[in-house]
């Protein structure tokens, strides 16, 4: 009997398909057995990924730990351990860049399960009565809030350290600042102060706890109660947009747009399945990882299960769709002009502790300047542990 062990992350989307997976391949391959455990979303993104290939055959991690992954040797280059043609398969098949951003070196480091960017959130039935399309533009978001407020309710969006980094990058992008471009900056002044003021020209318009709110406690909150219409900018969750998972039914639209860009920018995001480089049975493990991220289980099994596939044959299934309110149709530009985010060994130190001053900045004010020297001034420590 071969046994492989396995950690995700603690959220129905995140774990409960990987078990249906598992039945499935054990039904296939009767003598293996694949256990799957789970982390906090907080440990998803910020445990070191090392410790975890220590305990664990496959690992559900995020793809910007593969520059780290690619130093530490802690994990598998799975084009090594998979035909060219399944990988070539899974690149042309990936929502948007899911697939590529587990590319580093000259390798493949994970295999794209899970796909999301920052899109809109909405609450169908508080517009329609607010006699409000959903806002296509910054300026239809501000717009909204103001109506909102009007009637007793709120827009918001998370902005916490993550998501606050996350939403001026993704917003920087949108109007053509082109992040990470120069080694001395994250994005040119102007733009920074462009995007920094158009996260607080909604604040006035947002619940107070904007700042401790995650994607998952927002969309709870939007799915619980009459209070929060609508979200301008949020890692997307299908499952919200399905019958049956939350007492009020939310919908899903491409991230508005700061500039003239369209929904262009918003960062990836999803989850990549990685094996250990102490794994006792590769093979047995490459197969299923690829079982999971092909597009039979994932528009099927995987979807079914409350998962959010990598794979474009869910993307552009009907019935899949039509299960989830159209979340995958209706979030597809956003998805295909997303932005990639740095994936040297180095960057998630930087992605928390750059969040922490631009969250501080949109709560508290200061001088603005002096935080974007720093922010920069972080960004520039961070690469001298850049991966050769």
């Amino acid at each position: 009997m071969v046994e492989l062990r396995g950690i995700t992350w603690d959220h129905a989307r995140g774990y409960d398909p990987l078990v249906a997976t598992a039945s499935a391949f054990s039904r296939i391959n009767p003598d293996v057995r694949v256990h799957w455990d789970r982390r906090s979303l907080h440990d998803f993104g910020h445990a070191p990924v090392d410790r975890l290939a220590r305990d664990y055959d496959l690992v559900v991690l995020d793809h910007p730990w593969v520059g780290f992954m690619a130093d530490a040797q802690c994990y598998l280059p799975l084009d090594e351990w998979l035909p060219a043609e399944v990988l070539g398969g899974l690149a042309s098949n990936s929502a948007g860049p899911s697939h590529a951003s587990y590319e580093w070196n000259g390798h493949q480091w994970a295999l794209a399960i899970d796909a999301a960017t920052p899109s809109a959130s909405y609450r169908s039935d508080l517009l329609e009565k607010l006699e409000f399309a959903v806002p296509s533009k910054w300026e239809e978001v501000v717009e909204l809030g103001s109506r909102c407020r009007a009637a007793g309710q709120y827009i918001a969006m998370p902005l916490g350290p993550v998501d606050a980094i996350t939403a001026f990058i993704s917003l920087a992008d949108n109007v053509g600042g082109a992040p990470f471009s120069r080694p001395a900056q994250v994005v040119d002044a102007e733009i920074a102060r462009e995007v920094l003021d158009a996260l607080q020209s909604i604040l006035e318009f947002c619940p107070a706890d904007v700042f401790s709110l995650t994607p998952i406690t927002l969309m709870d909150r939007m799915s619980t109660t009459v209070e929060i219409a609508y979200c301008p900018h949020a890692y997307s969750y299908n499952n919200y947009a399905r019958l049956g998972f939350r007492p009020h039914l939310c919908r899903y639209a491409d991230m508005p747009a700061l500039g003239n860009n369209g929904p262009k920018g918003s960062h990836i995001g999803g989850t990549g399945l990685a094996i250990s480089s102490r794994c006792q049975h590769p093979r047995t493990a490459a197969a299923y990882a690829s079982q999971v991220a092909g597009g039979d289980w994932q528009k099927t099994i995987y979807f079914l299960a409350g998962g959010q596939p990598a794979n474009a044959d869910a993307w552009n299934d009907s019935a899949v769709n039509a299960a989830c309110g159209d979340f995958f149709f209706a979030t597809r530009s956003t998805i295909d002009q997303a932005f990639l985010r740095p994936r040297y060994n180095g960057y998630i130190e930087f992605q928390y502790r750059g969040g922490e001053l631009i969250t501080r900045h949109l709560q508290y004010g200061g001088d603005r300047n002096e935080m974007l020297s720093d922010l920069n001034s972080l960004y520039r420590d961070s690469l001298t542990s850049r991966a050769a």
